[in-house]
């Protein structure tokens, strides 16, 4: 997958303008035939470039909107829809009369104000005015990408080469994309027929399981097997009277037919207890790793933030607790906070000196068990007077390992062969020598 390189926008409105002239020229195939309106002091009417696009017989115009990320109250900065009625009503003096209106702002997509514009749009066509269309930078950036040489005439251009520039990644060798391969058990399930054999080796199984921890405890206190049968001794009324009563679990007599047969299917154990390890599930599935914020900009970053937005199939995403002597010693220092699927990233010393980076705290995510995904992490950097966003993208590629477990059924018809995807875990089987 390819990812492609943020574009920042100029800072100032006349390196804007000189951009959006080179790129409609291009887009409108007249290269040399757009131009700039009358300067400020002449008045523009609204419009600040100017053609007839390949193909068309009237003018199209555009209005250059150069905006800072922030508003001098730390808010990010908004184009209003009165904003946008105020461009549209100055346009209309424009001479000769427009075809097409387009608003070019260095901001952001804002999805309300699209909406409201092509309900202008349609309004104003049905009463035969010029339409109206509103282009983001993320529509600039766009069309940027897909004309190199525009592209690299705007990148080597040290007019537009910003104070402050981050970038967000996982590391060096992988920036953007993580690969991530959870291994999981491919279990298939065997349900056959119990016979005679199985009953005689269940037993056999038993009587060595007894036998194998009366030897291992005899003359110790643990030893409740040999405890039991001691009470049961020395306390014949009390044993006759236990033996005999009834001992119902959920209602159903232990020593019933219906009792044996609720245990099926029944898992085939072979020589032995069997003991099943999960807590090594985290180590095998869950991926851990940190994000990295490095300065590439000409100027220290100060006050900043980074949020996280985590979109996926996945169970859990959190940061990886320090260790209780961290915690006692007030040595450990949280720099990452999680609510539910969102991330903010604070550190608590606030600054990112030229050429340097924050690495944050370690983070762990546990995918969908046994599912082939793409997890995304939409960024968002914010500082004093900069403003960023981005993506990163995590494969989720799980690996299997095959098991076999064999059941036993009492009915023919509940025979079959079933495929299961469980978390991998170990299983301790003792062997008893009886």
């Amino acid at each position: 997958m390819s990812i492609k390189q943020r574009i920042y926008p100029p800072q100032n409105w006349n390196d804007f303008e000189e951009l959006c002239l080179k790129l409609w020229g291009i887009l409108w195939q007249i290269p040399n035939a757009i131009d700039f309106n009358s300067t400020n002091s002449q008045g523009q009417n609204g419009v600040d470039i100017y053609g007839i696009p390949n193909g068309e017989s009237r003018y199209f115009g555009i209005q250059c909107k150069n905006f800072k990320p922030f508003t001098k109250s730390g808010k990010f900065n908004k184009l209003t829809l009165q904003n946008i009625k105020n461009e549209i009503k100055k346009a209309e003096s424009f001479t000769p009369e427009l075809k097409h209106f387009i608003i070019a702002t260095t901001l952001d997509k804002d999805k309300e104000i699209e909406a409201a514009v092509r309900e202008i749009n349609l309004e104003r066509i049905e009463n035969n005015k010029f339409s109206v269309q509103i282009c983001f930078w993320n529509y600039i950036s766009g069309k940027l990408h897909d004309i190199p040489n525009l592209l690299n005439w705007y990148q080597n251009n040290q007019n537009f080469v910003g104070r402050k520039k981050v970038s967000v990644s996982f590391n060096k060798k992988t920036p953007q994309i993580l690969n991530h391969y959870p291994t999981y058990n491919k279990v298939f399930k065997h349900y056959r027929l119990e016979t005679q054999a199985d009953v005689e080796n269940e037993r056999l199984r038993v009587e060595g399981i007894k036998n194998s921890y009366e030897l291992s405890y005899k003359g110790s206190c643990f030893n409740l097997v040999e405890r039991f049968f001691n009470f049961f001794n020395r306390n014949k009324k009390t044993s006759k009277w236990l033996l005999g009563s009834t001992i119902l679990i959920n209602g159903v007599d232990v020593n019933s037919e219906e009792y044996r047969q609720s245990q099926y299917p029944k898992r085939v154990i072979p020589n032995g207890l069997q003991f099943s390890l999960n807590s090594f599930v985290d180590d095998l599935c869950t991926l851990y790793f940190r994000i990295i914020i490095e300065n590439e900009g000409t100027s220290v970053i100060e006050d900043y933030k980074l949020r996280l937005l985590f979109e996926g199939e996945f169970d859990k995403v959190d940061t990886v607790h320090p260790r209780i002597s961290e915690v006692l010693s007030k040595s450990y220092k949280y720099d990452t906070f999680f609510n539910g699927k969102s991330c903010l990233i604070q550190p608590e010393k606030n600054f990112i000196i030229q050429n340097d980076y924050f690495i944050s705290e370690k983070i762990q995510i546990i995918p969908k068990m046994g599912i082939k995904s793409q997890i995304k992490i939409g960024w968002e950097f914010i500082c004093r007077d900069y403003h960023d966003k981005g993506e990163l993208f995590i494969n989720v590629l799980p690996k299997y390992e095959s098991l076999r477990e064999d059941y036993l059924v009492l009915n023919e018809n509940e025979c079959k062969i079933e495929e299961v995807i469980k978390y991998k875990t170990y299983e301790y089987l003792p062997q008893l020598n009886y």
